[in-house]
């Protein structure tokens, strides 16, 4: 159980680490210049409370798919010339918790990890545009496009894997980056 909850939190940081890399991506000379939010956060009531990331970026090469060096979450290539909006949230879908990704909006969604039961986002913001990070908080209630201001992102996870053979018993509150948050 220990190794299952390991693997899950190293290829879910991997995963979502990758993604916002990839956020703002264009290739050079296929992909439009026109300006685009890159990133944005937002503070949801979605499963356990956990946060939304959304990431947008290009793809890379021509055709249907691209030249395979760009993926969305769904690991699928995408060319030059799209631009794919990705949202990361932590959702119950039938009987199964996970971090979960749609490329809809959120009208379907896809299930990348199971077990991560909640997700949350401390974002450090720049107030005065000098580049470095003044204030840490949550991510604001709606998505703004004042995500520009966004200097740095710390993600938590809460996972449980495994058998139901626990030595705590009942429902258990996580304050992720503490009880201000």
């Amino acid at each position: 159980d220990v190794s299952q909850t390991r693997d899950v939190v190293r290829m879910a940081s991997t995963h979502m680490t990758r993604a916002l890399r990839l956020s703002g991506f264009r290739s050079v000379g296929e992909s439009p210049t026109t300006a685009f939010v890159a990133l944005t956060t937002q503070n949801t009531a979605d499963t356990n409370g956990s946060d939304r990331i959304v990431t947008r970026f290009y793809g890379a090469g021509t055709g249907a798919n691209g030249n395979g060096t760009v993926v969305n979450c769904q690991g699928q290539g995408v060319n030059g010339t799209t631009l794919v909006t990705t949202h990361y949230s932590v959702r119950t879908v039938g009987s199964v918790v996970g971090l979960f990704c749609s490329l809809d909006a959120g009208a379907n969604w896809t299930l990348l990890f199971p077990g991560i039961e909640s997700m949350q986002v401390l974002q450090g913001t720049d107030l005065n545009a000098d580049n470095s990070v003044d204030t840490y908080g949550p991510p604001p209630a709606t998505l703004t496009a004042t995500a520009d201001a966004v200097r740095s992102l710390d993600v938590s996870f809460v996972v449980t894997v495994g058998s139901s053979n626990s030595l705590r018993t009942g429902t258990q509150v996580f304050s992720h980056f503490g009880p201000n948050y």
